[in-house]
């Protein structure tokens, strides 16, 4: 669990690493926050969202029956593995993607662990605007230790090519989130390829 920081009378923040992102993890950490604002501010938390299913959340399967069956429905293009990842990672909202894949799709040569349709839909889909995007709010390898130079190389290729970045753009894009990544969050990248988690 993150944790949480009061800077200042009315101002709460949270602070903190997360091995896996989640929506749940996520959604935890925005009701307990907001339950601290409110405290703060003199009023009761009235709402909870604890059995609120929000996105990918939404007919989620629930036993083991249920998701052997969801993986077996979407793993026509994308095999069983993949579709069970994708449904781990994306919840329902996997379907989508999953439809959306070529018969061009590959696994990242510079982390296994995602796919080049994958990242173009998320390119395309999830309002990313910089490569930072992909990284900070669009996947986990921020989270999980799997960025590398190479890797932002390649991921500025791909959205690149669905934004129509020119050559200098994704360029610019790995610069910019290479000095992000180094001087805000002392992340030091690796000049070979991560393996996947």
């Amino acid at each position: 669990m993150a944790a949480i920081l009061l800077k200042s009378p009315m101002m709460v923040r949270s602070a903190g690493r997360q091995s896996r992102l989640a929506l749940c993890a996520w959604r935890d950490l925005g009701e307990h926050m907001a339950t601290l604002a409110l405290a703060r501010l003199g009023v009761a938390h009235t709402v909870s969202t604890e059995t609120l299913a929000i996105g990918g959340g939404k007919g989620f399967p629930r036993t083991d029956e249920d998701r052997a069956a969801w993986v077996a429905a979407h793993s026509e293009k994308v095999g069983a593995e993949h579709a069970e990842r994708l449904l781990l990672r994306y919840g329902t909202s996997a379907a989508a993607i999953i439809d959306s894949f070529t018969a061009k799709d590959a696994p990242l040569k510079n982390f296994d662990g995602y796919s080049t349709d994958e990242v173009r839909f998320l390119a395309g889909h999830e309002q990313v605007v910089h490569l930072a995007d992909v990284i900070y709010r669009r996947t986990s390898l921020a989270f999980i230790g799997g960025v590398t130079t190479p890797l932002l190389i390649e991921l500025a290729e791909l959205v690149g090519e669905v934004l129509g970045w020119s050559t200098a753009q994704r360029a610019e894009e790995v610069a910019h989130l290479t000095k992000d990544l180094v001087e805000r969050h002392q992340v030091r990248l690796s000049k070979t390829t991560a393996a996947a988690s």
